[in-house]
């Protein structure tokens, strides 16, 4: 399966298990206008492929690879920052792994707010 595949499809997963979750474009694009083009800035260089939300609003990063893709330099400051931001951030190359961290990451977020 492409990452694109792959991504559309946790995306889908995810969805159906009500959470919070979008496909995150990273870098710029060009949009044709009938007077000027203009260039759209879209989230910084190495964001991950899907963010999303969990518990009480915390905040997940989920990186698709395919196959033995590997991530690039500005991914990897990516998850770096978010890292020392507590954002959770794990790269995932299938669905079931991508649905694992999310539970993980849920059942963390849950017994955090215990008693809260």
């Amino acid at each position: 399966m492409s990452e694109q595949g792959l991504t559309r499809a946790i995306i889908q997963a995810l969805t159906a298990k009500r959470v919070w979750c979008w496909r995150n474009n990273s870098g710029g694009t060009v949009v044709k206008g009938a007077i000027k083009d203009r260039f759209i800035r879209l989230s910084p260089a190495g964001s991950p492929d899907i963010m999303g939300v969990i518990g009480s609003g915390k905040m997940f990063g989920l990186e698709v690879k395919a196959g033995n893709g590997k991530q690039s330099e500005s991914q990897k400051e990516w998850q770096a920052k978010a890292l020392d931001h507590c954002v959770y951030y794990v790269v995932v190359r299938s669905i079931a792994e991508a649905l694992s961290a999310v539970d993980t990451w849920q059942a963390i977020e849950a017994a955090r707010n215990i008693g809260v």
